[in-house]
């Protein structure tokens, strides 16, 4: 079919220009090639190219119809350069279209991320385990999206301090925390600082001297917290304080739990929590989930976890932490045999519970404890004056009968002791349960080389072995292992006593029942103790911060400027295209 076509030349001269020109559709693009070049009057060059209005090069050997070319259609002559140039022009558009898309996109999006979507940042606390003989400083953080109210904690940090805090004068309080204080402070983020609390808990050190001299503990506690307003945590009265030996024993409690991962879900927990058995310097606390049968008794206490509730029950028995255990089995020496060290030839005491060839010096301000203030000569023996020595036998059977009067109540009265231990109130199926037994419950076992557990007659026969060192053999060990052996020269009393603990006063009366107990200072790298359940329970108590912009203001900023520079670029670009195509010689139609 015969059609009618406008031939556009972009050349300049005899050949540019427009021409009309009659062809048969079957012709070939190289035949009206050939017939513009001839009605122009110019020779036929093999690098002319015809393209169409939508700038696709037609290939000369395929037919006009192929490319269904319509009657009065206008078509373009030019070289294959001028058909790449164009086709370059197609690019830069396209790039100029992809980068004002990339661009837009990324503004709206940091937008989004600066202004609206906001997340919350984590919290951070402070505990502060105020103990008998140091304190720890720990800071603590949860994310500020809790689980059912309540905070998933770990630890960031912590800060030992030497002495108890009931030893600590009110004029030293600022000296004593400013270190510790101020390492913890520096790690706490600029987001959370706001929020960030302190809570101090004084345990049974500031609880003997709470009930020997209050008016001295109110002191101490009233200092400790003027001096923590002078920093920039939030104080809340009520989290500074002296905490209760049963709020010791299930703060434990909560972070072994925790940290075995028996307290997230409702179902079976009471067989699968474990126990808890702490062992400090001045009390001792067992802690255990109870069966509804015992939720009314007085000393079990209803908790709330991530959304579940626990019923735990918890004793503390305050003087029989191990340094005032053993200050009372020194006391009971002096009372057996006060006429002999009161006399004018005083000659030292012999000490069953110390290694042989031990001397031990004391004076009666060593014995300025309200753990025996109430026992016969307590006046005598406690006087500035007095000077006591002491000789170390390492007579195991000896020792282990002072462990056991110190633990039977009958006797304890005896003396005029009025703290003394009574586990009568602790249910008998105990020695079936699992125990976790840290502080220096595990101290005592490392000195024994008990590999996390152990039976009751294996605990004795490793006792006996350990009273039997003499004192140069303690320190030749001593220097093997300063780890598990700092303490060795007292470790003959302090395993009697924790052997006679467990199986006279717990329960654990059997070598079955003590392979229950498994003797610990760390669960997954996490020190055991009370803190980290403490934070735990109280992160309820705690709102979470002021949701902070997902994305900070500096690095917006800097994406602003960059997302911005990609439609200045496009805009470059679209401007490149234009100015090559106006090279082009040539308008489309």
């Amino acid at each position: 079919m015969l059609v009618h076509v406008t031939v556009e030349s972009s050349f300049t001269g005899p050949g540019g220009g427009f021409q009309q020109i009659s062809i048969d559709d079957r012709a070939s693009v190289h035949e009206l090639i050939r017939q513009y070049c001839t009605a122009k009057g110019i020779a036929v060059n093999p690098n002319y190219s015809i393209t169409n209005r939508s700038n696709m090069l037609l290939q000369g050997n395929k037919t006009l119809s192929y490319y269904a070319v319509k009657e009065n259609e206008s078509l373009l002559l030019g070289t294959t350069a001028d058909h790449n140039r164009t086709y370059r022009f197609g690019h830069w558009f396209t790039l100029a279209g992809l980068g004002f898309l990339f661009g837009l996109l990324g503004i709206t999006i940091c937008v989004i991320l600066f202004a609206v979507i906001r997340t919350v940042p984590d919290n951070y606390a402070i505990v502060v385990d105020a103990g008998s003989t140091h304190s720890d400083v720990i800071l603590y953080k949860w994310p500020g999206a809790k689980v059912n109210n309540t905070g998933e904690v770990v630890q960031v940090s912590t800060c030992y301090v030497t002495g108890g805090l009931a030893q600590v004068t009110t004029s030293n309080v600022s000296s004593y925390f400013k270190e510790c204080f101020g390492r913890a402070e520096g790690q706490i983020p600029p987001e959370s600082q706001a929020t960030a609390e302190v809570l101090l808990g004084a345990t049974a050190g500031m609880r003997m001297l709470n009930s020997s001299d209050p008016s001295q503990a109110n002191k101490a506690i009233a200092s400790v917290r003027d001096y923590l307003r002078t920093t920039d945590m939030v104080v809340k009265e009520s989290n500074v304080g002296i905490i209760s030996g049963s709020i010791e024993g299930i703060s434990g409690w909560i972070t072994i739990n925790f940290l075995k991962d028996t307290i997230y879900s409702a179902v079976g927990h009471l067989n699968s929590s474990w126990g808890a058995l702490d062992l400090g310097g001045a009390s001792t606390q067992i802690t255990f989930e109870v069966s509804e049968s015992m939720h009314s008794h007085p000393l079990v206490t209803k908790l709330k976890l991530f959304g579940h509730q626990f019923h735990v029950f918890s004793q503390s028995f305050q003087c029989y932490g191990v340094v005032q255990a053993g200050l009372r089995y020194k006391a009971l020496l002096l009372q057996e045999h006060w006429n002999d060290v009161s006399g004018p030839n005083q000659q030292p005491l012999n000490s069953p519970c110390d290694p042989f060839g031990r001397k031990i010096l004391l004076t009666g301000d060593d014995f300025q404890t309200p753990c025996l203030k109430s026992i016969n000569l307590a006046s005598k023996i406690m006087e500035s004056h007095r000077n006591y020595s002491f000789l170390g036998t390492g007579n195991y059977s000896e020792c282990e009968s002072y462990a056991k009067r110190l633990l039977d109540l009958t006797q304890c009265r005896a003396t005029g002791w009025d703290k003394c231990i009574n586990g009568s109130s602790i249910p008998d199926y105990v020695g079936d349960r699992k125990f976790m037994g840290f502080a220096s419950f595990a101290y005592v076992a490392n000195a024994l080389q008990i590999n996390k557990t152990t039976t009751k007659s294996s605990f004795l026969e490793r006792a006996k072995r350990l009273c039997s060192l003499s004192y140069d053999k303690v320190l030749e060990m001593k220097l093997t292992d300063k780890t598990n052996f700092k303490d060795l020269e007292n470790s003959c009393f302090k395993s009697l006593f924790v052997y006679n603990m467990l199986s006279n006063i717990y329960g654990f009366n059997t070598d079955e029942k003590w392979t229950n107990v498994k003797f610990t200072t760390k669960i997954s790298h996490a020190t055991l103790g009370w803190s980290l359940g403490y934070m735990i329970n109280a992160t309820d108590k705690i709102a979470a911060g002021a949701g902070v912009p997902t994305l900070r203001t500096v690095p917006f900023a800097l994406l602003l400027v960059l997302f911005a520079m990609f439609l200045i670029i496009s805009i470059g670009f679209v401007m490149h295209g234009i100015k090559l195509r106006k090279s082009s010689s040539y308008q489309r139609k």
